[in-house]
């Protein structure tokens, strides 16, 4: 059972709403009916995506706000069948100025704030985590801050890391062992590389998080950070063409500076590969696994400098060689 823990959060907020002004609504800068998110799903047996999509503006506990739902779409390879079901709760999003809101157990809570500066830190909305005793359903600190330009328009973001022992968060679930991972997060779009929602580490929650594939709505237009159909799951359900063959390995994005997630497809009789990647003067710098024929990983920068590298996808006699840009800002 979840112990509902009280603060003075939800009457700090309320009285932020009212102090906007008699009648106050969504801004819509974060999260405006209609948007729409897909992640990549998938585990030993299944795969698949994940979407998550605004169905409408509504009204909890006195506060505007819109309504998200989400949808699981898994091929099992096993049963050799394909599902689609309802994934979890629904979320509720409040926008005030810069500040996003997200319904939790304290009911809403800061989730993105995108005037903070570096190093001002909050806790996360503990939507799914059991507040068990001595549990720490964890906070986030501010790294960096700027703008990016996405389809034209210049948005803000900031760049978040877990705190040290959080139990709940973005990177250290994303990354595992142990170790923590800065994600970007968009004014509009959200984080970059992960899933929208903030998520335990400790206790997964069944079939959901992910990467980032797809996001779109009316204002920002459609925003791809995967090879393949936003919707795709495998040939034998979608009629999709296969990966040419100078695509078998992307990565997102490209220039990176603190990330970037490698997107690959192998030969139908390879499971197995290996990323490798070498400075300018030919030292090999990185080596990651990938396990299964296709998919995407996380890879973490911020221990190189800036520059241009090369890298290596190999899986027996299967090679494929490209570049991918550092910056020098991490």
């Amino acid at each position: 059972m979840k112990r509902l823990l009280f603060s003075t959060n939800a009457a700090c907020l309320l009285l932020l709403f009212l102090s906007a002004g008699d009648g106050w609504a969504q801004t819509h800068e974060f999260a405006p009916v209609g948007a729409e998110w897909y992640y990549g799903f998938g585990d030993f047996f299944t795969y698949g995506y994940q979407h998550v999509m605004v169905e409408k503006d509504t009204v909890v506990d006195d506060v505007d706000c819109v309504k998200l739902v989400k949808w699981n779409y898994v091929y099992n390879q096993l049963t050799q069948t394909l599902n689609d079901y309802k994934q979890g709760l629904n979320e509720y999003v409040a926008c005030v100025d810069n500040k996003v809101y997200l319904y939790g157990e304290q009911g809403f809570q800061l989730w993105f704030d995108f005037d903070a500066e570096v190093g001002d830190s909050w806790p996360l909305p503990s939507h799914y985590y059991e507040l068990t005793s001595g549990g720490n359903a964890g906070s986030v600190v501010v790294e960096a801050k700027g703008t990016m330009w996405v389809n034209g328009l210049e948005l803000k973001y900031i760049d978040i890391i877990d705190r040290e022992g959080s139990e709940y968060g973005y990177g250290w679930y994303h990354l595992g062992g142990g170790v923590p991972y800065t994600v970007r997060v968009c004014e509009r779009i959200g984080p970059l590389g992960c899933y929208l929602f903030p998520v335990s580490h400790v206790n997964e929650d069944e079939n959901e998080g992910g990467a980032l594939r797809c996001y779109q709505d009316e204002t920002i237009g459609h925003v791809s950070y995967y090879s393949n159909n936003c919707d795709y799951i495998n040939t034998e359900y979608q009629d999709v063409e296969e990966l040419p063959e100078d695509d078998a390995v992307v990565f997102c994005p490209n220039p990176a500076s603190t990330w970037a997630v490698v997107d690959y497809k192998l030969p139908a009789d390879k499971t197995e590969a290996v990323v490798e990647i070498y400075n300018s003067l030919g030292a090999k710098v990185m080596s990651v696994e990938l396990v299964g024929s296709q998919g995407q990983r996380m890879l973490d920068f911020r221990h190189l400098p800036g520059g241009v590298y090369t890298y290596n996808l190999r899986s027996g006699e299967f090679v494929k060689t490209g570049k991918i840009v550092i910056t020098t800002v991490h």
